[in-house]
């Protein structure tokens, strides 16, 4: 099936909204992150002694698991993006073609 260049644009336009809302999601878990990490620093002023500490480790591992997903969607949303950009020209190129055959 050929497509048209509104099919293509519209396509163009799914894929920017879809990195767009994987890129909001990995600044929210940035976001999470930050909060997570001043909950820490309020904690350790305001609670002392092992289960404290226990907590803090606990919540430390919590915050470096989030740091870790918020990157992989980062890298997703980024390869997504040069995706649809390769699609993008391909399609292009394939209506040229198809212009210059008629």
């Amino acid at each position: 099936m050929k497509k048209t260049m509104m099919q293509i644009h519209l396509d163009l336009q799914k894929s920017k909204t879809q990195v767009r809302e994987l890129e909001d999601i990995a600044v929210q878990i940035r976001r999470d992150e930050t909060r997570l990490e001043e909950c820490m620093r309020n904690l350790h002023t305001a609670w002392e002694g092992e289960s404290a500490d226990g907590y803090r480790v606990s919540i430390q591992h919590i915050n470096e698991r989030l740091h870790e997903i918020s990157g992989r969607i980062r890298m997703i949303s980024a390869a997504a993006e040069m995706q649809a950009k390769k699609t993008w020209e391909a399609d292009q190129e394939a209506v040229k073609q198809a212009i210059n055959e008629v």
